[in-house]
């Protein structure tokens, strides 16, 4: 038995489907790193990504093209991320994706490229293609805030951008110690 909790300590730490990180540990790598960051006094951003309408993929296509579409999804999150970025699989189809020393300016060409590139690339799945598209929100750190409050900006900012008609990207207000 314990050989088998030995072995799995991957389980914890991948997520199994996309190969991304899972949540925990993505979590405590971003925390080291906005604490590096404000240290330093760098800049740093976190995108939050949510497939529009995943939901509906799944009861019209089956969990089986509702999944193949969150794989897509991992796999353009991975080819937008650059060498110091972390990118996650943080819930059933959000991702979250940190960049250190990105300012809010960055952060949105490359919110954008994600969101252009998902929406170009048709997912092909029971012989037949189908468009999906993603909204982002970004939220960028300053002296003073926390992890949470980070990501809760950037959820925020997520689900503004969904609220405007999905597929778009959206930032939130500065985040600071204040809110």
């Amino acid at each position: 038995m314990s050989n088998q909790t030995d072995n799995s300590d991957w389980q914890f730490t991948i997520d199994e489907l996309t190969g991304l990180s899972c949540r925990r540990p993505f979590l405590t790598a971003a925390a080291e790193e906005l604490e590096r960051h404000q240290r330093g006094r760098r800049p740093l951003c976190l995108l939050m990504a949510n497939i529009d309408s995943c939901k509906r993929f799944n009861m019209c296509r089956g969990h089986l093209v509702g999944d193949q579409l969150i794989v897509q999804v991992a796999n353009l999150c991975l080819a937008v991320k650059r060498g110091a970025d972390l990118v996650a699989r943080v819930g059933g189809d959000q991702f979250a994706i940190l960049l250190p020393d990105t300012d809010l300016g960055q952060a949105e060409i490359i919110a954008e490229r994600l969101r252009r590139t998902a929406e170009a690339t048709p997912l092909i799945a029971e012989e037949r293609e189908f468009t999906a598209t993603v909204s982002v929100g970004i939220a960028e750190s300053h002296p003073g805030a926390d992890l949470a409050l980070l990501m809760k900006e950037a959820d925020d900012a997520l689900y503004e951008a969904k609220r405007a008609g999905r597929n778009r990207v959206a930032h939130a207000a500065k985040v600071s110690a204040g809110g």
